[in-house]
Parts: C-alpha cells; sequence; structure tokens
C-alpha cells in the first residue's frame, strides 16, 4: 500500500512538471516558427495516462501476487507482516518507470534552461521542493 501511494504521488508531481517544461521546450524551441497550441486538456490527458500506466501496473501487481502472512519478530512475541514473493519484481519495474519520468523531465527541463523569460523558470523552484 504504501508503494503504491508512494508511486501514485511521485507520477503526478513529476509528469505534471515534465509536461510543463515539454509545453515550454515546445513553445521556444520551436524551429519551423510553427503556430500550435498545447491545451490545458491535453497535458491533463497526458498526465492522466502516465498516472493511468501507474495504476494499472498496481492492480495487475494487486490481482496476480499471492500475498502470505509470516511472522516477524518483535518484542517478547511477533507481529503478522504480509509478504510478496514478487515484491522486488514489482519494486524494479515500478522504480523503472518513475526514472523514465525523471529523465525525460531532466531532459526538458536541460533543453529550456536557456529560456531568457524569467516568468518560466519556477521548473527548477518546484523540482527543488
Amino acid at each position: 500500500v504504501v508503494l503504491s501511494f508512494f508511486t501514485i504521488g511521485v507520477v503526478l508531481f513529476f509528469a505534471n512538471l515534465a509536461l510543463k517544461t515539454y509545453r515550454i521546450d515546445r513553445i521556444f524551441n520551436n524551429d519551423g516558427l510553427a503556430v500550435f497550441a498545447i491545451s490545458n486538456y491535453e497535458l491533463l490527458a497526458y498526465t492522466g495516462t502516465l498516472l493511468g500506466l501507474q495504476v494499472i501496473a498496481l492492480i495487475i501487481w494487486g490481482l496476480v501476487t499471492k500475498v502470505e502472512p509470516s511472522v516477524v519478530p518483535f518484542g517478547d512475541g511477533g507481529v503478522f507482516m504480509c509478504y510478496s514473493q514478487s515484491w522486488q519484481t514489482v519494486v524494479g519495474v515500478e522504480y523503472s518507470y518513475l526514472l523514465l519520468i525523471f529523465v525525460f523531465t531532466a531532459v526538458f527541463a536541460w533543453r529550456v534552461r536557456s529560456i531568457p523569460m524569467s516568468e518560466y523558470k519556477e521548473s527548477k523552484q518546484i523540482f527543488l521542493s
């Protein structure tokens, strides 16, 4: 459950940051000077797609994996803890997906780093927070 909430939160945060910098990149690094529009609804659809992929992966993991309780020693007795045989694979897949989003965010941030207008440079503060 903790992994699910963590990865969903990270996807929401970094997907929006990546898409914001993508929009700025498309506007200011437009070689052909073509006129185009990227609406907020388009960005919301992209965010929904990235989040949907994450949620689908978590649902598949929840349906496919077999969770077994185990006793973990604690104090005088023990506590029950749920354990899955495939948790390492799932964590690897989830973190690989997050790393892919991080890489795209970093690439777009690198491409828009020299935009002269200060109105579009809040991505650095968002990322650092």
